[in-house]
């Protein structure tokens, strides 16, 4: 159980987390004034449930997971997204194994290539737009669920499966073990991921969820200043670094718009993505406006 003035923050390691871990290594959290407890999960499924579950205040999730959540339970409020630069989203790439067999192993012939994502999760949606770039789709491929990443990006390099759909730094870490991109493309994910909090009673105040974005904020400046600091976050907590990857721009603001929900909807809803790059919302999105709503005000 939190104490009274705790926040309880739920997140998985990775590149987007590097803001939260540095606020809490640098002391920023403190600072401000409001004390939080950072759980570190190994994947989306776990941070998931234990939101549902009330066991975190504050959540960083992609857009994905927050749909499935508020069709749960409405319980829950965006407060912000946690972008990687001015007006961009989180990269997820493609990546092709090896060509050479792991050391001491040997070449696997497999009828259909193995692709790793983590299913129900941001990494699902994009496999299917990276592979659309590809024109294939998921009845060409197998598909395994490994929601840890860093163990999708180890089953990558030895061979245990072809093709993964991975994140930052882990995409980096596998290119220097002879991984080769496939596919990539910003415009394909909506932004995100976005920082979450329950609402109702369990919803923080709101001069502690303040105190708490601003922490965020110095994190991510101290970042920006000395770069190295997020490789030693990060190592701390497990995730291999590599010097092919530096930390992106933070930036921690804005909101996903009613076309971003529209998309994910879309995708959610059938057997393939909805199209990239839409100009708007359609009549079709009502919902969409609706959800919106009731996410963000």
């Amino acid at each position: 159980m939190s104490t009274a003035h705790e926040l309880r923050v739920g997140l998985m390691t990775g590149e987007k987390a590097v803001p939260l871990l540095a606020a809490a290594h640098t002391g920023a959290f403190a600072r401000r004034g409001v004390a939080v407890r950072l759980t570190v999960v190994t994947g989306a499924a776990e941070r998931d449930a234990a939101f549902l579950a009330g066991e975190f205040d504050v959540a960083l999730m992609n857009l994905v997971s927050v749909l499935r959540i508020h069709m749960t339970t409405a319980a829950m409020r965006i407060m912000t997204n946690l972008l990687d630069g001015p007006g961009e989203g989180g990269m997820f790439r493609l990546l092709a194994g090896p060509a050479e067999p792991p050391l001491g192993g040997s070449a696997k012939v497999r009828t259909r290539p193995v692709l790793a994502v983590s299913r129900g999760t941001i990494a699902d949606f994009s496999a299917f737009c990276l592979l659309g770039l590809l024109d294939r789709d998921w009845a060409e491929v197998t598909v395994v669920d490994i929601q840890d990443i860093t163990a999708r990006g180890r089953a990558l390099v030895g061979g245990a499966v072809d093709w993964a759909v991975l994140p930052e730094p882990a995409g980096s870490w596998c290119l220097s073990r002879g991984c080769t991109v496939m596919a990539t493309d910003r415009t394909l994910t909506p932004p995100g991921p976005a920082l979450c909090t329950a609402a109702g009673e369990r919803a923080p105040e709101a001069g502690t969820a303040a105190a708490f974005l601003a922490a965020c904020r110095d994190g991510a400046a101290a970042v920006a200043v000395s770069p190295g600091l997020a490789h030693e976050v990060l190592t701390a907590h497990g995730i291999e670094t590599d010097d092919r990857w530096s930390p992106p721009p933070y930036r921690i603001g804005g909101l996903p718009t009613v076309a971003d929900v529209a998309a994910v909807l879309e995708w959610m809803a059938s057997t393939a993505p909805g199209p990239a790059g839409r100009s708007g919302p359609t009549t079709a999105d009502r919902s969409a406006y609706a959800i919106h709503h009731a996410l963000v005000g």
